[in-house]
């Protein structure tokens, strides 16, 4: 079973070569062997069929950033995984990436999801993974206003040293708009897991994108029960194909 194969793969497999070249905290949590960070996603991946899928499945990974998932699953044995990454979010990792996609053997392609912008993938897919993604936020829209200037800052670090940051989400036209494209690159029993992080649409002022969302909460592939222990404001939803 994928869980058990991936657990073992992240404890056991030689990550230090990869952290001498990217060594920021983030990514060394992702392989330091804690599986807290990873639970939200084995739960979502077995929910929606992983391991019924066959090895000749086409998955993409949308928004890969390291690249870990898409070289995991690639070493569990699918040979037609793709992965997409935002290059011009990435650009200030360009260095470091470039040397990590090249040791996963991965090569993901530019994509960039604007709210109700025109958007291409370039075949079907099985399984397209959008995990821990900010592909909602709308941080073109945020000002930052200190009494007496305002700029367009969407992230600035306070005096504790933690980042801090704004962004507006997608709201329900933008959210169809999005999920209307994404089911027409699935094939007839593929299914895309949709994972922003974090989940803002149970707060009270998104009631409407809730209601929205919930339609696609409905299926086997999707289950609530547990997320909440895992990992705070997480949450997903299944599109299929309609």
């Amino acid at each position: 079973m994928f869980r058990e194969w991936f657990i073992n793969f992240i404890q056991t497999h030689d990550w230090e070569p990869m952290l001498a070249v990217e060594k920021s905290m983030y990514f060394r949590n992702l392989v330091s062997g804690d599986m807290s960070y990873w639970e939200p996603h084995l739960h979502m991946l077995t929910n929606a069929g992983i391991d019924d899928l066959s090895k000749d499945a086409h998955i993409l990974d949308l928004g890969t950033w390291f690249g870990v998932m898409s070289f995991c699953l690639k070493q569990y044995g699918f040979t037609n995984v793709h992965c997409s990454e935002r290059m011009s979010e990435s650009e200030f990792k360009r260095k470091e990436f470039d040397i990590l996609w090249k040791e996963f053997d991965i090569q993901p392609y530019d994509l960039s999801i604007e709210a109700e912008e025109k958007f291409e993938l370039p075949q079907v897919y099985d399984l397209i993974l959008i995990f821990e993604s900010n592909f909602y936020w709308k941080t073109n829209q945020v000002f930052c206003y200190d009494g007496f200037n305002f700029d367009g800052n969407w992230q600035v670090t306070d005096n504790n040293d933690t980042v801090q940051t704004f962004f507006s989400p997608f709201n329900i036209s933008e959210l169809k708009y999005f999920n209307n494209t994404i089911s027409k690159y699935l094939t007839t029993n593929g299914a895309a897991i949709v994972h922003p992080r974090p989940w803002v649409y149970s707060h009270q002022n998104l009631s409407d994108e809730q209601e929205y969302l919930a339609t696609f909460q409905t299926s086997s592939r999707y289950v609530e029960e547990g997320l909440s222990n895992m990992h705070p404001n997480t949450n997903y939803y299944v599109v299929t194909k309609s």
